[in-house]
């Protein structure tokens, strides 16, 4: 049985970010989820993507990089069909006035609650989202923390240090 992973926006982002500033570069996160692939099930949603999206743009256009649609297109094409990832489209929320209660951004909110209604683990390098977010659903890891778990199922245990996996 596979483990189910929803990834985080700063995940994707990661992938989006190194797609642009080093051209075909596969940053080491994606690299794991590849080759792990069969024992990872791997999600993210349309929101997810658009916010990573948004955000390539904001960077793109700060550092006079030229950006259009089909590179995005490109870019999202890629980091489906690499990590065969699943993208969820259609999703329920029910407690995210609850999230917002305990000063969690509504944001983070919808992935926390897109993880808890599918029972996937939540893969975010946001510490803060990490801390707040233990306290309404506890399957939220940073990627090293999975990246050690998954190694030490898989009986090949790594160190993680400085980006790679080692």
């Amino acid at each position: 049985m596979k483990i189910k992973v929803y990834l985080d926006t700063n995940v994707i982002f990661g992938f989006f970010k190194n797609f642009i500033f080093h051209k075909n570069f596969l940053p080491w996160k994606i690299w794991f989820l590849k080759k792990n692939s069969e024992s990872i099930e791997v999600y993210t949603s349309f929101f997810a993507i658009s916010e990573a999206v948004s955000e390539m743009v904001k960077i793109a256009e700060r550092e006079k990089i030229k950006l259009n649609e089909e590179d995005v297109e490109v870019i999202v094409k890629k980091l489906i069909e690499f990590c065969n990832v699943k993208v969820l489209k259609d999703v329920e929320m029910d407690d995210i006035v609850l999230l917002a209660l305990y000063k969690i951004d509504v944001k983070d909110c919808l992935h926390l609650e897109i993880s808890r209604k599918n029972n996937m683990i939540l893969i975010t390098d946001d510490i803060e989202l990490k801390e707040r977010g233990r306290y309404f659903y506890d399957k939220i890891m940073s990627f090293y923390e999975f990246a050690r778990m998954i190694k030490m199922i898989n009986g090949k245990f790594c160190t993680v240090k400085l980006n790679k996996v080692m």
